[in-house]
């Protein structure tokens, strides 16, 4: 019975200091001495987010266009291997139709720049 007591008590106890630390916070920011910190004429909290997001998409985009031009020379170079060697393999076995073997391969969309 006396444990039960001590919880109830604990527990009020608890929920009351919440509840006063709650109350001075608001207080805390209704008073008028309380300073909203801006930047440029917006919060601090909102500029620096914006920067962040900002960054962080220029971060990607500029990843995405190195990525892309370092890697073109080498999709140039296997569509030019893949071109290279069809043709060897046409020469290899003349009996087979070119044009049916051009167009009805898997790889019929590569181009390739002599």
């Amino acid at each position: 019975m006396v444990g039960s007591i001590l919880g109830d008590v604990s527990t009020m106890f608890s929920i009351n200091c919440g509840y006063f630390i709650f109350i001075e916070m608001a207080k805390n920011l209704l008073d008028s001495n309380y300073h909203l910190h801006t930047w440029f004429g917006i919060r601090r909290s909102t500029f620096l987010l914006v920067v962040y997001v900002s960054g962080y998409l220029l971060y990607i985009i500029s990843g995405a266009y190195m990525l892309i031009r370092v890697e073109s020379d080498k999709k140039q170079d296997f569509r030019r291997s893949v071109f290279i060697e069809k043709n060897k393999f046409i020469l290899k076995y003349t009996n087979i139709n070119s044009e049916y073997f051009y167009n009805h391969t898997s790889l019929n969309k590569l181009k390739c720049v002599h």
